[in-house]
């Protein structure tokens, strides 16, 4: 809000220079006045001015009301305009406003339309253009974090690695008059959303309709986003002889869980290939079915687990096709585990977003509210990588002066600390007194130095929007 009223301040004085061009105006520098403004945000907020420029970058007005008018097949444009639909549902999913009905009153001076008008245009949106959206942010993300080289360490070095999962979303609320006699929870569909775990944005995001659909009945959307040299991480409930060979026919990778129902041609003999922190790896190479009638050969990972799951399976097999130069058995399972990267987003859409409108009814409206959820996921995770250490740095292990044991690589985005300094392998053990506080925090905003009570402090978990605050800041200079 502040933000708004300094851009509002600026556009009013540019527009004075403009319509009054007195003599007074002449001896101003208007390129010092405009940066000492932006400058004070920067250095009081930055988070809030790196969140309005990723937004403005990746939700732009007249980009998305193009790419409406691209992916649209049935749906036109006359007075209300694509990009004010996602403005108004990004208030209710940003959980500004409760309800879409209490954020159309909040705006409704502004909007050329009634609320009918604006139901009528949500429930009729298309899954095409809500998939089309996740893609478009992505799209014009992925080039700032690589240029800020704020991607996390590279899970498979040389492969573009993809992990996909389902999300039902929850039960609506039986507003709809065809709902009120349903004994069972309305669900209004579900989305399938590919996650790039190296920039950690959601690429793509394929909706259906059918709450109650599998996620292998998609598998056709799903061969259609394979591109050559990728990996795909998935769980059991994707492996399908259709989806293996679409994945095996586009010249790209999969590493799934087996499901029981996967026949498997022949196998050979189990062999021990090292442990992980879970349990025992073995290997043998296995000859699947494809769904031709021909068969492929592949790698069957067998865990066995030192503790028993949820379900309580004491093993776990995992499929896949990657060459074993490239990738050994333990680095296949550990490469597995990151499946759960996706299960942290979906938690972390759940926790700070409204990502499931209960109020939504309608399919395709339920589909457009999960969509802007991801793009808003996508402008934080923006917002994440700019204030992280780079990749090289994170995967570095050096020695901090207060210990003498090497620092652990440091693998999630949740981190505060400076680019040019290490992080202390103890979590516990406060670095050694600097010569001076004022050195000791150098490189920090000048906000900060005066807010942090408890400098040297190791910071303690991280608040639940990831961001973090002034008091878990590391220390710069001795990196505890």
């Amino acid at each position: 809000h502040q933000i708004h009223i300094a851009l509002c301040a600026i556009y009013f004085l540019a527009r004075a220079r403009r319509v009054y061009p007195w003599r007074r105006w002449s001896g101003i520098r208007w390129d010092m006045y405009l940066s000492k403004i932006l400058e004070r945000f920067i250095q009081q907020s930055p988070v809030s001015v790196m969140s309005r420029a990723a937004m403005e970058h990746a939700l732009s007005a007249a980009a998305l009301d193009a790419m409406f008018d691209e992916h649209s097949e049935y749906q036109y444009t006359r007075d209300l305009l694509f990009s004010s639909i996602v403005d108004l549902m990004g208030v209710v999913v940003s959980k500004s406003q409760p309800s879409v009905h209490a954020a159309f009153q909040a705006v409704h001076d502004t909007l050329p339309v009634s609320i009918t008008a604006l139901y009528n245009k949500l429930n009729r949106t298309e899954p095409g253009v809500v998939a089309a959206l996740v893609r478009h942010t992505a799209d014009r993300l992925a080039p700032v974090i690589s240029a800020m080289k704020g991607q996390m360490p590279p899970r498979l070095a040389g492969f573009r690695v993809r992990i996909i999962d389902g999300n039902h979303l929850a039960a609506t609320e039986r507003r709809l008059e065809v709902l009120r006699g349903s004994i069972a929870g309305p669900l209004p569909g579900h989305a399938l959303v590919v996650l790039d775990p190296d920039l950690m944005l959601a690429v793509h995001m394929i909706p259906c309709e059918d709450g109650h659909a599998q996620e292998r009945s998609l598998t056709s959307q799903i061969i259609d986003k394979v591109a050559a040299g990728e990996v795909w991480i998935a769980d059991r409930n994707f492996c399908t002889s259709p989806l293996l060979s679409g994945v095996v026919d586009q010249d790209a990778y999969y590493v799934i869980r087996h499901h029981a129902n996967m026949p498997i041609v022949s196998a050979g003999k189990l062999r021990k290939r090292g442990r992980t922190t879970t349990g025992q790896v073995f290997e043998q190479a296995v000859t699947l079915a494809k769904s031709d009638g021909t068969t492929m050969r592949a790698r069957r990972i067998v865990i066995l687990l030192d503790k028993p799951t949820r379900d309580g399976d004491t093993e776990m097999a995992i499929l896949t096709n990657l060459p074993a130069r490239v990738a050994n058995a333990v680095a296949v399972a550990e490469l597995y585990r990151d499946r759960w990267t996706l299960e942290t987003m979906f938690q972390s859409l759940t926790q700070m977003l409204q990502g499931e409108i209960a109020t939504l009814g309608y399919p395709q409206a339920a589909l457009l509210g999960f969509g802007v959820a991801l793009t808003a996921y996508n402008v934080l995770s923006t917002v994440q990588a700019a204030c992280v250490p780079t990749s090289a740095w994170r995967r570095s292990r050096t020695r901090c002066p207060g210990t003498t044991s090497p620092t652990r690589s440091v693998r999630s985005r949740r981190a505060w600390p400076s680019p040019s300094t290490p992080t202390c392998g103890s979590r516990t053990r406060r670095c050694p007194p600097p010569r001076s506080r004022e050195k000791c925090v150098v490189g920090l905003p000048t906000h900060w130095r005066a807010s942090s009570r408890n400098t040297h402090a190791v910071p303690r978990s991280p608040s639940p929007s990831g961001l973090g605050s002034p008091t878990r800041l590391m220390c710069p200079q001795h990196g505890c």
